[in-house]
């Protein structure tokens, strides 16, 4: 192999790394170090699903109609108590695999007070109490 060649070559496993690299950090970003998660991305933040069920009396304002998730679109609204950059309540079916069709669920860009607000004093209070 010659010297040209070899810098070709060069060149190109140096693309890949920090292609690869660049691929790793925004996976980092996006899932706070997880690489899979389910939830949605409105206004630039992801906030993660989970399946816990907001409290009628927490629902603040409609925030937008429509956004993607997954495979279908949802409705966000406020959580009464908290600013809709840290947390919301989107439309959504059972992620649980419980009954009783679509509600109003709550998610969070902080992923352990997402994926587990019964875990968090503040979170808890805007929760339909369990059964």
């Amino acid at each position: 192999m010659g010297a040209r060649s070899r810098a070709v070559v060069g060149v190109l496993v140096a693309l890949v790394v920090v292609a690869g690299a660049a691929g790793a950090l925004a996976k980092q970003r996006q899932g706070n170090g997880s690489e899979n998660g389910t939830g949605l991305t409105y206004q630039g933040r992801f906030y993660w699903a989970s399946g816990q069920e907001v409290a009628p009396t927490a629902l603040g304002e409609m925030l937008q109609r429509d956004v993607p998730f997954q495979d279908i679109t949802a409705d966000v609204r406020r959580v009464n108590g908290f600013d809709p950059g840290t947390a919301l309540a989107a439309w959504l079916p059972s992620l649980t695999g419980s009954p009783g069709g679509p509600r109003w669920q709550f998610m969070a860009v902080d992923q352990d007070m997402g994926t587990n607000p019964r875990g968090h004093e503040r979170s808890r209070a805007v929760l339909v109490p369990e059964r």
